[in-house]
């Protein structure tokens, strides 16, 4: 009963996560939305592909001041 309630909640999940991409996408063709959501994505695709220093030595770089 339980694995069936979660195994819903996974595929709603999933289903969310799909339909808001679509969502954003179709916003994306809007003129009004369109250039919000290219600049959103240009600063998301950046913001995960530049290097990261480690946790540790952000923390010293914090407490070092």
């Amino acid at each position: 009963m339980l694995t069936a309630i979660n195994d819903a909640g996974v595929w709603a999940g999933r289903m969310a996560w799909a339909l808001s991409g679509w969502i954003v996408k179709l916003m994306g063709k809007v003129p009004l939305f369109g250039p919000i959501v290219q600049r959103y994505e240009t600063q998301y695709a950046e913001a995960n592909h530049g290097s990261s220093e480690p946790l540790s030595e952000k923390t010293r770089d914090f407490f070092a001041r």
